[in-house]
């Protein structure tokens, strides 16, 4: 796109004005495409966040409760098992994506 900065009409290439002035072109902005998130890219973003607050959550209580001498066993197996479900998910969980959106590739 040009852009003129003199009032008097030009007879010279649109390189220069007939003032002598040089012409300025500028280019077409360009739009920057903003890449957007498909919806299997979302939920695993969720699945993620879920994983981290669940461990976050698992790892509060654990340091919260009595000391570990006496707690039963059936408590300490089951943070351990929320803690690799936490993990799991912190991965992406791609099972349960790929369940989730079974024709997405």
């Amino acid at each position: 796109m040009l852009t003129y900065k003199c009032n008097q009409p030009c007879r010279v290439p649109p390189q220069t004005f007939a003032c002598g002035k040089q012409v300025e072109q500028q280019e077409p902005q360009k739009k920057e495409r903003q890449a957007h998130m498909n919806l299997k890219e979302l939920f695993a973003l969720f699945l993620r966040m879920v994983g981290v607050l669940g461990i976050i959550i698992i790892v509060r209580h654990a340091l919260a409760s009595v000391p570990i001498e006496t707690v039963p066993v059936f408590v300490i197996v089951k943070w351990v098992i929320g803690v690799l479900v936490g993990l799991y998910f912190i991965r992406g969980a791609p099972l349960l994506v790929k369940f989730a959106f079974p024709a997405s590739t």
